[in-house]
């Protein structure tokens, strides 16, 4: 991994997300973009004429990132390269633009928790994100301490077809860290015809039929059967990939992904199709 985009908001978990591009930046001999987007107020027919200073909001903006750079810069074993974009925007689709412009390999997030009504009303940046970039996103939760990453967990859906470029992210992890990696699934008793897709599976990742474990789907939340078989297996780096859905599959099914983003304890890296 070569470049790692950091969107910045300047909340009091701010530093957690910050602390782990700076470990992975130097662990994978990579470069941080520090990146932040303002949203300007909407003006409609009925309100007055306003004139909003943009250039002051983006120098503003850019000497609070430069401090955000230099204060990660100034930690003794960051020596790292770092710079700062700002602009305008919509933060989710901001994100996807810039990172994809910038070429970058990893957007680092912090998973903010919301209240239920929150999470119904509002949602999430990083749920979004997560389940709409083509490239790989690492949700940090808040105030999270980073550490080695020594286990890995992979959960995969029955429904998930093997891809080849799933491997690259996972690869870029797993051997940089030497870690030790394992499979899980969940399967009701209707896919259990479906467990040769973890075979593959384990077969691209060489690992052996030990680290892979099944799980019959019993009642209850998946997300919550997967964030236990991470805490409980003391993993460092749970991945998953987000599954897409209809319309009455959203208003009925759990949506596992964002109850992962919102609520796993453990690093989280998603990877979509």
């Amino acid at each position: 991994m070569k470049s790692l985009f950091v969107p910045i908001d300047y909340q009091r978990h701010t530093d957690s997300v910050v602390q782990c591009a700076g470990s992975l930046a130097n662990q994978f001999g990579a470069e941080i973009i520090l990146f932040h987007c303002f949203q300007l107020p909407l003006v409609s027919a009925e309100t007055s004429y306003t004139q909003y200073p943009i250039e002051q909001l983006y120098e503003d903006n850019l000497i609070a990132l430069d401090n955000i750079k230099h204060k990660l810069l100034d930690t003794e074993e960051n020596k790292i390269e770092v710079r700062s974009l700002v602009k305008p925007g919509f933060p989710g689709a901001s994100i996807l633009e810039e990172a994809k412009q910038n070429n970058c390999d990893l957007i680092l997030m912090t998973s903010s928790q919301k209240s239920k009504l929150g999470e119904i009303f509002i949602g999430s940046t990083s749920v979004y994100v997560a389940r709409h970039s083509k490239i790989p996103v690492l949700s940090i939760p808040e105030n999270f301490s980073y550490k080695f990453i020594k286990r890995i967990l992979i959960s995969i859906s029955p429904q998930t077809i093997f891809h080849e470029h799933y491997l690259y992210a996972i690869k870029q992890f797993r051997e940089s860290y030497k870690a030790q990696t394992e499979l899980m699934s969940i399967f009701s008793k209707e896919e259990e015809n479906k467990k040769n897709n973890l075979d593959e599976w384990r077969k691209a990742l060489n690992i052996s039929t030990e680290c892979v474990h099944y799980f019959k789907r019993e009642k209850g939340h998946v997300s919550d059967s997967i964030k236990n078989t991470a805490t409980f297996g003391d993993a460092d780096l749970l991945i998953t990939f987000p599954q897409k859905h209809s319309l009455l599959e959203k208003v009925f099914q759990e949506n596992i992904t964002k109850e992962l983003v919102l609520h796993s304890s453990r690093p989280l890296l998603t990877i979509n199709e």
